[in-house]
């Protein structure tokens, strides 16, 4: 059945926020993938907050091309299509549909034609190199256990992560993940002792500029400590969540009984438009603990989105 030109703008705006807020972007070619595989592989990268979609080459090209200035080649994209957004972590989704793709099952149905990682487009090769690498949570997972043994462990973690990186990464993506695992302990160090010596000298001044204004700044922070996790709500990542708890959305009965266009005002500056329609209805149903009526409705979203 032809496709209406108000469901093609509407199908093109919804893939243009996906790849927006996608951290990478795979694309696979699909034979014979079933409902049930697709509604599987949705499941399972909700856990790492990504996404699958089909859609048309055609859309998939124009949306790049509006989003990035990029150009997407016919050789990229053959046969039918999906593409993978990871939203959060860069390789967990892709993780997650590369485990499938390995699968018996998976090997018949599905393959990596090539992916947009780092601002760059990636063939087949380098895009299976990337989703077989370790995701940011394996590699601190790693980390915490190495520091509970003893120095010369910790050592030979060392090693065997440098070695496993350089092994894998793909030489234009050097600086990916390793940043990201030793970045907090550097700054820990460097900003705990700047916290000590600027108290000392400035305590006087304290009292007359920052105490009464201190509670302002700070109330979304401080309600946070009792705040809901909006990312339960399927289309919410971390940083549309953060727009909203500064906004004072803090829990799933304050998001229920927001509009959805009072919503999409709240977070207009965070990586774009979002289509929020059935996010109020889904704070809903977990603030009134209804959780197995949530994920079966998730299930059949798309993004937060009903399903194209």
């Amino acid at each position: 059945m032809a496709v209406s030109k108000a469901k093609k703008s509407e199908i093109l705006e919804n893939l243009k926020v996906l790849v927006k807020d996608a951290e990478s972007i795979g694309f696979t070619s699909n034979n014979g993938l079933s409902v049930d595989d697709i509604t599987n592989l949705r499941v399972k990268l909700r856990e790492a907050n990504s996404t699958i979609t089909l859609a048309k080459k055609t859309l998939i090209k124009i949306a790049f091309k509006e989003v990035y200035n990029v150009e997407i080649s016919d050789d990229l994209l053959p046969g039918q299509i999906a593409i993978v957004c990871s939203n959060d972590d860069a390789v967990a989704g892709l993780g997650k549909v590369n485990d499938y793709i390995k699968s018996k099952e998976g090997a018949e149905k599905m393959e990596w034609t090539g992916s947009f990682f780092e601002e760059a487009i990636m063939d087949a090769d380098a895009t299976k190199k990337i989703a077989s690498m370790p995701s940011r949570e394996t590699l601190l997972g790693k980390l915490v256990w190495s520091m509970q043994s003893p120095i010369a462990g910790l050592a030979r973690f060392f090693d065997a992560a440098a070695k496993e990186v350089e092994a894998k990464w793909v030489d234009t993506l050097g600086k990916l993940e390793w940043e990201k695992v030793e970045a907090p302990a550097e700054e820990k160090k460097e900003e705990a002792p700047k916290a000590e010596i600027t108290t000392e000298p400035k305590t006087e001044e304290v009292p007359e500029v920052q105490v009464e204004e201190a509670p302002k700044a700070k109330a979304t922070t401080t309600d946070n400590s009792q705040a809901d996790d909006l990312t339960k709500v399927e289309g919410i990542g971390p940083k549309t969540a953060e727009a909203l708890l500064a906004a004072g959305v803090v829990t799933y009965a304050d998001l229920s009984k927001k509009t959805p266009e009072e919503v999409t005002t709240i977070i207009s500056e965070v990586r774009g438009s979002h289509v929020t329609d059935t996010w109020p209805k889904q704070a809903l149903m977990a603030a009134e603990w209804k959780w197995d009526e949530l994920k079966k409705w998730q299930d059949e979203l798309d993004g937060g989105k009903p399903a194209a």
